[in-house]
């Protein structure tokens, strides 16, 4: 009898686990697709070539486009090679930590370069920010500090148990992705279009995906409590 529930119980896991791989590839779908304003997230990631510079020039939140658009390559690719092998080598995961330190990196690196120039008085123009502004920069800069430090301590947490239900290189890249794809989507807000609905269930899988992977439920709160207050504040200031 007990062996006959934990084997239903397996099956419906990892039913619900190859349910979620599959929602998962919205992810990809979406940035083919117009996001806002009739533009597709692989159109706005900023190419190295000077003549594409400025393309498209929605400001610095489109450098974001390039995590954006990369992670959910990797974390699907993850994710069917996991469901079909039920592993992952140890080369793989250690690229699924490396893209994801990567990604977290650049978001943070971009706001912090743009809130240091935009805090310095350019005297020479005569021109310097109000406390207002700096204020909400400050909260734009805080946000993904607070966002990935969160992940990086849920991660490190499912490490240290000593059983997990999913590969925490996969967990790893998606605590970047959603609050880097939860910033995006308020950046659409006002003119959102398909790829900007398939962000909303691109984060819903993997924000189900992570509560998976947690040894018990309740530690995926140690990643949504300081997510949820970060994003409070930055709706607030929008």
């Amino acid at each position: 009898m007990t062996v006959s529930i934990i084997h239903t119980d397996f099956i419906r896991k990892h039913l619900a686990h190859a349910v979620l791989t599959v929602l998962g590839l919205s992810g990809v779908v979406l940035v083919f697709l117009p996001f806002t304003h009739d533009v597709a997230p692989i159109l706005v990631v900023p190419p190295p070539l000077p003549p594409f510079r400025g393309f498209l020039n929605f400001g610095d939140i489109f450098w974001f486009a390039t995590p954006f658009v990369l992670l959910p390559f990797a974390i699907s690719a993850g994710y069917l090679r996991w469901s079909l092998t039920g592993r992952l080598s140890r080369g793989e995961a250690r690229v699924g930590y490396a893209l994801a330190l990567m990604a977290a990196a650049a978001v943070v690196l971009v706001e912090l370069v743009d809130w240091l120039d935009e805090i310095t008085c350019r005297e020479s123009d005569g021109w310097c920010m109000d406390s207002s502004s700096m204020f909400k920069l400050g909260v734009l800069v805080i946000y993904p500090l607070a966002a990935f430090a969160a992940g990086a301590g849920f991660v490190i947490k499912n490490i240290r148990d000593s059983t997990q239900s999913l590969p925490n290189a996969l967990v790893a890249m998606q605590v970047v992705y959603v609050p880097l794809a939860l910033f995006l989507i308020l950046v659409g807000f006002d003119d959102p279009q398909i790829g900007w609905y398939l962000a909303i269930v691109t984060v819903l899988v993997y924000g189900a995906q992570i509560v998976m992977a947690a040894k018990r439920p309740l530690y995926s709160l140690i990643f949504y409590i300081p997510l949820g207050l970060a994003w409070s504040g930055v709706v607030f200031i929008n």
